[in-house]
């Protein structure tokens, strides 16, 4: 399988690994690159794209330590592979040198922490795992290579690495990040709204479109997730010294998120200038049709349904017209529509909950 995979399924990694535990098929090295465009490409926003397209497409070396957080399923309803990964480094770090593991032949450590002794060694020395630069993110893309490297790190290998995580972790203050929202599906209470509140008019009707808009958003925003492509054949890689430091990448991932933020930005107001040009037009039609109906059809000149009736019954046959045919058709161009009162009612009312739903803001 040396040809690349697009948007692998979860299936795919004990196969692609050769893993011996079908149970832990982890602790794979690889080369890694975050890759912005699969990142937004769940917004479906041009602008969004072009942005993410002009980030950096750096490699990093890195430890596949586990499953990711980050459930999604395809078409076919099979989950995508998506993975945790923690970075490593040339040398100490000089920001945070006690926040590493040694791989060994490096020994020295602030701490004087075991180095992790890998059989066959990696193909390059000085190599740390930074604890504290690890993330989780979905797999775009896959570069199966010849062979996979067959460095793996075992599981009591990442249980040591899990242990001086914490540790660092609790000595560090940990910079706050994006909560995950899982979303809700609400098709099946939609449908139900719709058929019970059916017959509560167009402004129900706005408000629904109004909130389906928004939810829109609020689904995309909290579906977008990291997205990286990697390769399992560390000798394509370029040598190590080009490879980019761990706290490179997360720069990376920060302007990532700046590019989620600014489509939601764009899109939550978008939806609000759509919103006003909607209300100011129903404002408009409100008050040029309220007034007419109120002059139409007012109280002094709208007959009850009973009263027409009777007066058709018991009323004595209208005088003779002796006006001239251009004088009635006069008469009737001045006169007022006359409607039942509780055609009248209704139309009044309907009006009155229009212009009150429109002046909700």
């Amino acid at each position: 399988m040396a040809e690349a995979i697009d948007d692998p399924p979860f299936r795919l990694w004990p196969e692609l690994t050769k893993a011996a535990n079908i149970r832990d098929p982890y602790g794979q090295f690889v080369c890694l690159a975050i890759d912005p465009v699969a990142s937004v490409a769940v917004l479906d926003d041009e602008q969004a794209r072009q942005e993410a397209a002009s980030l950096p497409r750096t490699r990093f070396l890195a430890l596949v330590f586990s499953v990711g957080d980050i459930p999604r399923q395809n078409a076919e309803r099979l989950y995508l592979l998506n993975l945790e990964f923690y970075l490593i480094g040339r040398g100490l770090p000089d920001e945070y040198p006690e926040e590493t593991v040694p791989i060994f032949p490096a020994k020295e450590h602030p701490t004087n922490r075991a180095p992790l002794h890998l059989t066959p060694p990696l193909p390059w020395a000085d190599l740390y795992v930074h604890t504290r630069r690890n993330f989780c993110a979905l797999v775009s893309r896959i570069h199966p290579g010849s062979v996979a490297y067959p460095t793996n790190a075992s599981d009591v290998m990442r249980r040591d690495i899990m242990r001086y995580t914490w540790n660092d972790l609790k000595r560090a203050v940990v910079p706050l990040q994006r909560p995950r929202v899982v979303p809700v599906q609400v098709e099946h209470d939609d449908d139900v709204r719709s058929q019970s509140l059916g017959s509560s008019g167009s402004a129900i009707s706005e408000t629904d479109s109004v909130q389906k808009a928004y939810r829109v958003i609020t689904e995309k925003a909290a579906l977008v997730a990291k997205h990286v492509e990697i390769w399992m054949d560390l000798s394509s890689c370029p040598d190590p010294d080009t490879l980019g430091d761990p706290v490179e990448l997360f720069s990376i991932l920060e302007q990532l998120q700046g590019v989620w933020e600014r489509w939601e930005s764009r899109a939550l107001a978008a939806l609000q200038d759509n919103r006003s040009e909607t209300s100011a037009w129903a404002h408009e039609v409100a008050n040029a049709i309220v007034p007419q109906l109120t002059e139409v059809v007012g109280e002094d000149d709208v007959q009850s349904d009973t009263d027409h009736h009777e007066h058709e019954m018991t009323a004595a046959p209208p005088p003779e017209v002796t006006a001239s045919p251009s004088k009635a058709r006069d008469s009737k161009a001045t006169s007022k529509v006359r409607l039942p009162r509780r055609v009248a009612n209704a139309a009044r009312a309907m009006f009155t909950r229009f212009k009150a739903f429109i002046g909700r803001k």
